[in-house]
């Protein structure tokens, strides 16, 4: 999904760190999706209200991260 979409849906990311990342531990990926996500252009031609909306799920999970992630450090 996000290599069809060729990155330009955010909401893939916010999904694959809420998800994937969360599940495997993955502290690093985790953040640097999100981080990717917040600091991207969301004017995307029919995707705009979606990466809003992305945008705003990735400050949220920064600012309260799931706990998962703390039951094991990666490094």
């Amino acid at each position: 999904a996000l290599n069809l979409s060729e990155g330009k849906n955010l909401m893939y990311k916010v999904l694959y760190a809420s998800e994937y990342a969360v599940l495997m531990h993955e502290r690093k990926l985790f953040y640097t999706l999100l981080d990717e996500v917040v600091h991207a252009s969301a004017a995307v031609k029919n995707l705009t209200l979606i990466n809003v909306i992305a945008q705003r799920k990735a400050k949220q999970l920064l600012e309260k991260p799931p706990k998962m992630l703390d039951l094991e450090d990666d490094g």
